[in-house]
């Protein structure tokens, strides 16, 4: 099913994520020069703050070395008919198995099909559409608010 293969994607996800942090991915490419790894960087924690006039960038990823830990992604964000969801990747430090995760990504979509979380649901994906400055004001806005 759909929430399976998420919940499959999620596990690979986060392993991948452990291998970069602790730099034990093996360089890609052709002998003598391999291609640099340094874009895997920009995967994780990584994103675009708006702004009036121009977008900056966000990138928060850090290795093992660069002092980052497992507990630097704790969780993800699921999005479900326009409702976004916290699902939390570990228990007590323990990472969730690919089963659990599935158990929780049915346990959202339940949620977000019962209208649980959707109390003044603000549609916040659609604001990335706007023009650039409507949607800077606007999240300068949530943020002032606490929604961010």
């Amino acid at each position: 099913s759909q929430i399976d293969r998420a919940a499959q994607l999620i596990t690979g996800v986060r392993r991948f994520y452990s291998v970069l942090r602790s730099e034990q991915l093996t360089p890609d490419g052709p002998e003598p020069i391999p291609f640099s790894m340094e874009q895997y960087r920009h995967l994780y924690q990584a994103y675009r703050i708006p702004g009036e006039d121009i977008d900056s960038k966000y990138y928060g990823f850090k290795t093992e070395a660069e002092g980052a830990d497992m507990r630097s992604f704790p969780h993800i964000v699921v999005a479900v008919k326009s409702q976004f969801f916290v699902l939390q990747l570990d228990v007590n430090g323990n990472p969730l198995s690919t089963a659990e995760l599935a158990h929780q990504i049915r346990r959202i979509c339940q949620m977000a099909e019962d209208g649980e979380n959707a109390g003044g649901v603000v549609e916040v994906g659609y604001l990335t559409s706007a023009p650039r400055a409507q949607w800077a004001r606007a999240r300068k806005d949530m943020l002032q608010r606490g929604g961010g």
